[in-house]
């Protein structure tokens, strides 16, 4: 997570070093690439995990009592 605070001159020299590990170079590169917001929302969600989707219940479709849908159409004023 260390590498996504970096700076941009800080991560192009970790970019070439041959003495980093191979994956520091390839991290380095890719947050440099254009795809480099792709990169970080991956790594996030790899270390914290992803995000649960709510989905809208009101696109349920069910049947409602005649009372039901004179309240809810009360709600929606």
């Amino acid at each position: 997570m260390a590498m996504i605070q970096l700076s941009e001159p800080e991560l192009k020299p970790l970019m070439t070093d041959m003495t980093k590990p191979i994956l520091v170079r390839i991290i380095a590169k890719n947050l440099l690439d254009k795809k480099g917001f792709d990169i970080i929302e991956r790594m996030i969600d790899r270390a914290h995990g992803k995000a649960e989707e709510k989905k809208d219940s009101l696109h349920r479709v069910e049947k409602v009592t005649a009372a039901e849908a004179k309240i809810l159409r009360a709600l929606l004023k």
